[in-house]
């Protein structure tokens, strides 16, 4: 379970909400702490739902001043066990790690009232007996060198801030990335810089998250950077590659070339032999085409410049050549994104490549399974056979359970009218085999032979005989060529939205 926590500096402007979207779509949250949120309790539970989390909480703003929200994922997390205008206490529920508790806070800024923060902390220290870990803007430092700039930090209130740490048991976790979380006037002879976000850990909550790490994510909209406290190392799967054939292929002349000659060579009649042909020689050509676009611009766009000034006749014609190349390349680095993106919506061609890699970069992350729970509500991960629960799944789903269900099958009329038999007996033609084809979005997913629709429209001069052949075999037999059936089974995310 992760957390991401905030002094977002209000959620006014569209440049927070923006960055606040782009940090969730990043890091996946299950946590979300914002302080001097400067909102009220609907626009937060707007916000909430615009980054699908199923929980909001919110302390309001008092005026245009303060206001904190707590974002979670899934219900099973926890609950709210209290709060106040500058803190909320969550409670964690953890199959794995047990109980835990997760505090967020928002410190007085002004300094005659930090004693009411630090008092706080004690308060909420004598409630639970739990590992606990408090983070958010304590508006203090610890020691002076957690400040540099403007002038030197009172040394009261960095007594005061380490005897309540010390008598509430908790200790500094360690920032990984630039050592400051606050700054104000950059670039003049008055620019300060402090760390006033922290997380705050006791002994319990670090022998539980041993592996924990505190980032300092650097770059913000506001004047505090966020923290990404991650409470234990990911493990991610890479799947054994597979061959998926890419549509920015098409884009060159080589790639029909290629397709005709596997379809046509020796005697094999199976289709699924031929696809299997073309899939080894596409993958070993087509490295070369969309191995590395940034490459290929960058070398198109250096000759361009070199040829630029010169005005011979062969330079021009080169410097025409190289351009209509480069085009080429754009080209088809907007179609390799535009596939991964799956914004079947919008058409190629409109100069939406950043677009197109952020939806492709989006979709990867949001596709990543981490664990799954198996029959006995246990968590379990891919080093603990998290494959074999989905396949214990659905062999599940597709068995025939044993219900009797006799009695509809007497309900069917077993016989069709002659007309409907006369239809069904026609000969498969064509023209229906193709247009069922090319009704079919060219981007979509490919099957485990990993060619996409695509392939199979722009190629449908050399596969189209073979493919009617297949569909008219089976509908006569009933049965498929080899491997022409199988198909990919995915697991798709459902969410629901909900607030208390």
């Amino acid at each position: 379970m992760n957390v991401l926590s905030w002094n977002c500096r209000g959620l006014g402007n569209q440049r927070a909400v923006q960055f606040l979207k782009e940090l969730v779509t990043q890091k996946k949250p299950d946590f979300i702490f914002l302080c001097e949120t400067k909102s009220g309790k609907s626009k937060i539970e707007r916000l909430g739902r615009s980054l699908e989390f199923e929980w909001v909480f919110t302390v309001e703003a008092q005026g245009s001043a303060g206001g904190l929200a707590f974002l979670w994922k899934n219900q099973d997390y926890g609950s709210i066990v209290g709060f106040s205008k500058n803190h909320i206490d969550f409670l964690v529920e953890s199959a794995e790690k047990g109980r835990w508790r997760l505090t967020g806070i928002y410190g007085e800024s002004v300094r005659a009232q930090r004693q009411q923060t630090w008092d706080l902390l004690r308060f909420l220290a004598r409630d639970s007996s739990l590992p606990w870990c408090v983070l958010g803007d304590l508006n203090n430092i610890a020691h002076h060198e957690e400040n540099r700039g403007g002038r030197r930090y009172p040394q009261q209130f960095i007594d005061g801030f380490c005897e309540a740490l010390e008598d509430c048991g908790l200790e500094d976790m360690e920032l990984v990335g630039h050592p400051f979380t606050w700054e104000k006037g950059r670039g003049t002879d008055n620019w300060i810089e402090s760390r006033l976000d922290r997380a705050l850990v006791n002994s319990l909550w670090t022998q539980v998250f041993n592996l924990a790490t505190l980032f300092n994510l650097e770059f913000s909209s506001s004047d505090h950077c966020p923290l990404w406290l991650e409470t234990e190392v990911k493990h991610v799967y890479h799947p054994n590659k597979k061959f998926k054939f890419e549509n920015a292929w098409l884009k060159e002349p080589m790639c029909y070339e290629i397709v005709k000659n596997c379809w046509n060579l020796g005697a094999a009649n199976l289709i699924s032999e031929k696809l299997n042909r073309c899939a080894v020689s596409l993958g070993e050509w087509g490295k070369e085409v969309t191995g590395n676009f940034k490459l290929r611009i960058r070398k198109c766009k250096k000759e361009l410049k070199a040829l630029k000034n010169l005005r011979d006749p062969v330079s021009v014609q080169r410097y025409s050549e190289v351009k209509e190349n480069l085009f080429l390349v754009l080209d088809q680095r907007e179609a390799f994104w535009k596939q991964r993106a799956k914004q079947l919506w919008l058409k190629e061609g409109d100069h939406n490549s950043s677009y197109f890699h952020k939806m492709a970069s989006s979709r990867k992350r949001n596709n990543q399974i981490q664990k799954l729970k198996n029959d006995n509500g246990e968590w379990v991960d891919w080093d603990n056979g998290l494959p074999t629960v989905v396949s214990n799944y659905f062999n599940g789903l597709f068995h025939a359970s044993g219900s009797a269900c006799q009695e509809v099958v007497d309900c069917v009329d077993t016989r069709v009218s002659s007309f409907v038999n006369t239809e069904l007996q026609q000969h498969i033609s064509e023209e229906e085999v193709k247009k069922a084809v090319f009704q079919m979005h060219p981007d979509k997913s490919p099957g485990p032979d990993g060619m996409t629709p695509a392939f199979y429209q722009k190629c449908w001069s050399i596969v189209g005989s073979d493919v009617v052949e297949a569909v008219r075999s089976f509908f006569l037999s009933g049965d498929f060529e080899q491997n022409c059936g199988d198909a990919n089974i995915v697991l798709i995310p459902k969410l629901r939205i909900l607030r208390i």
